[in-house]
This record gives structure tokens, sequence and C-alpha cells, in this order.
């Protein structure tokens, strides 16, 4: 398994110290909340977004009354399909980054910040359980216009060859 060093890296509100176990046993990281305090978390939840503070931030959310939830989905396929777009196009921390956002490739802005527009936007363009997101021109950016939903058999028609990566 590939270790990546995230040493001193900044995920939201936490920066990872040093790698550790978690509890059960995963690999993890050591990492420092801005509020002061210390938590174990699972490598690839720190590295596609999904825990970005100590639990400060939910708890400080829950004083104020304000629910910490935006649209409902969490759990659907298409929300961590979202996540892994915004990841590999944002997070240079994420391995594949540099095939994504390293290449320029980015995330419009009607979906990096609104998910519900994504989901929105994948429901009325044919989004189904067997199906992959695939961008049209493999060298554009993940838009409404560049975006379909299609089977891993077309998608994989439209990649790169390999080799050109560093092209």
């Amino acid at each position: 398994m590939k270790t990546y060093d995230l040493t001193n890296s900044k995920f939201g509100k936490l920066t990872a110290i040093h790698p550790q176990r978690t509890n059960t046993g995963l690999y993890g990281w050591l990492c420092r909340c801005d509020c002061g305090k210390e938590t174990v978390v699972r490598t690839t939840a720190l590295t596609h977004g999904h825990t970005t503070s100590c639990g400060c931030y939910a708890h400080h959310l829950r004083e104020k009354g304000i629910p910490n939830t935006k649209h409902g989905h969490t759990h659907h396929r298409l929300y961590s399909i979202w996540c892994d777009i915004k990841s590999r196009c944002t997070n240079l921390n994420v391995p594949c980054y540099k095939y994504y956002g390293g290449r320029g490739i980015t995330i419009c802005n009607e979906w990096i910040n609104n998910f519900q527009s994504f989901f929105e936007w994948s429901i009325a363009n044919g989004y189904a359980e067997n199906l992959t997101i695939d961008r049209i021109d493999n060298d554009g950016n993940y838009t409404p216009t560049n975006c379909r939903w299609v089977t891993m058999a077309v998608q994989n028609k439209n990649k790169r060859k390999r080799g050109l990566e560093n092209a």
C-alpha cells in the first residue's frame, strides 16, 4: 500500500501531525484542530474532505440550533461522486490530483460549492446507479455541458492513453 506524507497538511480546521493507526486499526493521522484538540482521522477521510474538524464545528452548529445538513443526501452515491470530483480537482494531497487539478481540470462554479445543483443536474440528465460520470472532452472541465452519465465501457473509450499523463 502506497503511503503519502501529509505532515503539516491542512484539511479544513485539521492539520496532520504524524501517521497513527485509528482505534479500529486503519491507517490514519493524528491531527490538531484549530480549536486545539487532537484527534486521529482515517487518511481517506482527510484526503477526500469527509472530516475537516475534530467535531467542534458540528458542536458549534448544534449549540446555535443550526442543523448540520444542507441537502439530506450525504449517504447518496451522487454525494460521494461529487466529493470525489471536487477532491481530485482541488486537493493537492489526493494522489490523482496530478491527472485532474494538476492538468488544469476544474469543477464549475455552479457545482463546486453546491451539491444540490449537481444532484438536480444529474437526475435531470440520465443518472442511474450503474452509470459513471464522464467528461465528453477529456481535457475539459466538470461542467453541465461537458459531463454525461455513461457505462464504464463507454467511459473507458474516452480516457487518455497511458504515457500521456505528463503531457
